[in-house]
């Protein structure tokens, strides 16, 4: 019974950070680097579509470098990031910052847990 009842609270936690995950997509979905930028562009490409990032900063959980952009829609601000692989290609984006993505790669590595895929943004 104890095991069905947080086998049950765990699963309405995620549903609701999924919930809002889904809000802000939706709410950002037609932004250009949202809409636009995908896995495997170059920095290049990224920019020519989002213009220059707000920084950029390099990764130390992996090789590379991410730019922290800013979406702006309907007064509504959100913290957005484009992260490049070594070879300077979108590997991430995410409606985080790069330092909270990193803080959330540095913990998954440190828990075993960063070879196993995952939920991405």
């Amino acid at each position: 019974m104890t095991q069905q009842l947080l086998a049950a609270t765990g699963l309405l936690a995620c549903l609701a950070g999924c919930a809002g995950m889904n809000e802000t997509y939706r709410t950002f979905a037609d932004q250009p680097l949202v809409a636009q930028v995908h896995k495997g562009m170059s920095q290049q490409e990224v920019q020519s579509i989002a213009g220059a990032p707000l920084a950029t900063q390099a990764r130390s959980a992996d090789q590379g470098t991410c730019n922290d952009y800013q979406l702006s829609k309907a007064g509504r601000q959100q913290a957005y990031h484009v992260s490049f692989d070594v070879a300077g290609r979108v590997d991430h984006t995410g409606f985080t910052s790069c330092s909270e993505r990193e803080s959330e790669e540095r913990a998954r590595a440190s828990t075993g847990y960063g070879g196993m895929g995952g939920g991405g943004y």
